[in-house]
Parts: C-alpha cells; structure tokens; sequence
C-alpha cells in the first residue's frame, strides 16, 4: 500500500464527488 495511491484514488473520488453533486444540483435547477 503505498501513500501515493491513496492520494491519487482520493482525488478520483473527490472528483467524482464533485460531478454527482453538479449533476444533482443541475438536475434541481430544472
């Protein structure tokens, strides 16, 4: 396990994270 992976997978989850919340908030917004 190496400290440099779960940085990299953080940021992909927080990315996603980020996504489905604009998604949701578009989808809100209409």
């Amino acid at each position: 396990f190496k400290f440099e992976t779960f940085m990299s997978v953080k940021s992909v989850l927080d990315f996603l994270t980020h996504v489905f919340d604009f998604l949701v908030y578009d989808a809100n917004f209409i």
